[in-house]
């Protein structure tokens, strides 16, 4: 008995000491303690942390620990904060891969709530123990999770929420409560984003600190909604609608030299959206961007900047894929993924099924096919016995069947699943009904159809493929130059024109055609998306912005908005000045809106080079001036969508 007596202290002796052992050092997780060969002891999971307000201790908050499970978020655990600010949470278990966020609350009719995301790495599957949790890390949370979030609760796909997570330590390093190394690099420190969150952190600071509330709340409400009465919720508001009192909400900023957060911004925003620019891996001029069912980012990629490949076949010679992970971090080496046939990329990129990745080739006129592992599934690319010609829009139907449309040879190429090599092409000869005229973009309609954009001609076009007229509904005259593509929910098609400052909405039901400009905010659009909630995302090439309009369903963010109307602002969503001329658009499973940076001096692209005879100096310019500079994101933006995207979108 006396044993039992004398081993059941010392256990618990050296169950103290490793519990005093985590409280001062505050760092360390210890699973399990293993002594002498016996089984081991599971010990606690310690949590530390500090709350500040405009750089402040912020005393006596409630602060609770919530694990995001698949379809709901749960309490995990409470602490409150003491006169340093500082907090500890102790519970039994660790969380392994759960994501992990803190909200800290002030007492009743407080407006003081703040938050942050616990940086969670799933290479390591390590959390960050000691934390900071100020008006930086909420915007940052909240931004990245704005689909996500309700109340305290973060809910939705397990996909989307765990990259949007992630995504918010782009944005703050959570261990400081300071910006992340993302947000000052080379790129980015050449846009506003730094100042945009230091000044919605000192939007914030002012009302949780000063309790200077009034003015934040009014601007802060929703349409048809009520007013906030804490700073999350405010910030959430403001998140959703970044379009809304952008100047009233500017016009509450403090003076530069009374401001806790330096710089902060001297001019209103074109919206309070947050974005950053990706590079690396092989971006270079990117033309189409893509996303696959884990969210990793995928560009094909016209020329290397500086490499005078720009010289050759007007620039679209040689470079690979890129893929970054859905944090933007790149998986491919400096020149992407080679291989398979890959030659000049064009603007079509698309993802199967399997998630083998499908490449149009400009200069090398084939479609090449990479499987999942980025590893070359075709040697020299997919010709349809020769039919392919300078490709541009590529995609995949439902069956896993692929299509590509030949600007050069006024055709479209079929290729079907899992035969590529017999692929077949169908050309304006043959199929005069089909209008076929450069065709540029393709979209799959509800029932696998393709929809060909005959950038040529002024028409766009079904096939059918089963059908002896392959269009048996003849070409559909929508207005000049038909670039892109995108099919809404209820079966919708939005058309882009790059000459011409509208898109056109088609309603196929009906054949009812209506032109939109987005207020006149619309140069002239080339890639489209639609999102999760219908509405519809332009990349404006030559507006440098991107373009939101209220969708066919009208499941818009007012009630005064009708179909067409333009969402974002007069000045669209600048990208905090990181954009350049916009090529393709795509939405993600974390509602972040990524459009790829194709070029960067139009008037230097667009001067004719010749192929043959000696290159002058202005050609010489023409190799370093025209590449565009990576994928430029902006985070929870919009209603999430299912990836890859085959057919219309889905919400995931």
């Amino acid at each position: 008995m006396q044993t039992m007596n004398t081993r059941m202290g010392w256990a618990r002796s050296v169950s103290l000491i490793m519990v005093a052992s985590l409280l001062v050092f505050g760092v360390s997780s210890v699973r399990a303690l293993q002594v002498n060969n016996q089984p081991p002891v599971n010990l606690p999971f310690l949590l530390k942390g500090t709350v500040k307000l405009l750089g402040q201790a912020a005393s006596n908050l409630s602060v609770t620990l919530y694990e995001v499970q698949e379809s709901h978020s749960r309490a995990v655990g409470k602490a409150v904060t003491d006169s340093q600010g500082e907090f500890f949470i102790l519970r039994n278990e660790d969380s392994g891969q759960s994501p992990l966020y803190l909200i800290a609350r002030g007492t009743e009719n407080s407006p003081v709530a703040l938050m942050t995301v616990i940086n969670f790495d799933k290479t390591t599957s390590s959390h960050t123990r000691h934390i900071m949790i100020n008006e930086l890390t909420t915007v940052a949370a909240v931004w990245t999770t704005a689909q996500f979030l309700d109340g305290d609760m973060l809910t939705g796909n397990a996909v989307g929420l765990y990259n949007a997570m992630s995504n918010a330590n782009n944005l703050i390093d959570v261990t400081t409560g300071d910006v992340a190394p993302l947000v000052m690099d080379g790129v980015n420190i050449q846009t506003t984003t730094l100042s945009i969150l230091y000044s919605l952190g000192n939007l914030l600071g002012a009302c949780a600190g000063e309790n200077d509330c009034d003015g934040l709340f009014q601007a802060a409400t929703p349409p048809s909604g009520s007013p906030p009465t804490n700073t999350l919720q405010a910030a959430l508001n403001i998140a959703r609608n970044p379009w809304r009192n952008i100047e009233t909400l500017f016009s509450l900023l403090p003076d530069q030299d009374r401001a806790y957060f330096k710089p902060i911004l001297r001019y209103a925003p074109t919206a309070w959206t947050l974005s950053l620019i990706y590079t690396g891996g092989g971006l270079d001029a990117p033309g189409g961007v893509s996303i696959d069912a884990k969210g990793f980012i995928w560009t094909n990629n016209n020329f290397l900047v500086g490499s005078q490949s720009f010289l050759q076949q007007r620039g679209f010679s040689g470079l690979g894929v890129t893929k970054l992970t859905p944090n933007g971090k790149p998986l491919s080496p400096p020149f992407g993924f080679q291989g398979a046939g890959i030659n000049g990329a064009g603007f079509g990129i698309a993802i199967d099924q399997r998630s083998h990745i499908w490449v149009g080739n400009f200069a090398g006129n084939s479609v090449s096919e990479l499987d999942a592992n980025a590893r070359p599934a075709s040697d020299a690319g997919y010709t349809a016995n020769g039919g392919t010609n300078k490709v541009q829009g590529t995609v995949v139907d439902q069956r896993g069947n692929v299509w590509a449309a030949n600007l050069g040879g006024n055709s479209v190429s079929f290729f079907p699943v899992g035969r590529p090599k017999d692929g077949v092409t169908f050309d304006s000869a043959t199929y005069p009904k089909c209008g076929f005229n450069q065709p540029f973009g393709i979209a799959i309609d509800h029932n696998g159809h393709p929809w060909i954009a005959n950038m040529g001609g002024s028409t766009i076009a079904k096939i059918v493929l089963d059908h002896p007229e392959l269009c048996p509904e003849g070409a559909v005259d929508v207005g000049s130059a038909p670039q892109m593509i995108a099919i809404d929910s209820i079966g919708n098609l939005w058309i882009t024109h790059l000459a011409k400052g509208y898109v056109t909405l088609y309603r196929p039901a009906t054949g009812e055609k209506a032109d939109y400009d987005a207020g006149g905010s619309l140069v002239g659009g080339w890639g489209i998306a639609v999102d999760g909630k219908d509405n519809v995302w332009i990349a404006d090439f030559w507006g440098t912005r991107v373009v939101q309009l209220c969708g066919a369903p009208e499941d818009c963010p007012s009630p005064q908005h009708q179909v067409g109307d333009p969402i974002s602002s007069s000045t669209g969503y600048g990208g905090a000045g990181g954009l350049q001329h916009m090529t393709s658009i795509a939405i993600d499973q974390a509602g972040n809106v990524l459009v790829t940076n194709n070029n960067n001096s139009q008037s230097l692209c667009d001067t004719a080079i010749p192929l043959d005879g000696p290159t002058s100096v202005k050609q010489e310019k023409q190799t370093m001036g025209c590449g565009g500079n990576g994928v430029l994101t902006f985070y929870g933006l919009a209603a999430p969508v299912g990836a890859p995207l085959i057919g219309p979108p889905v919400q995931p």
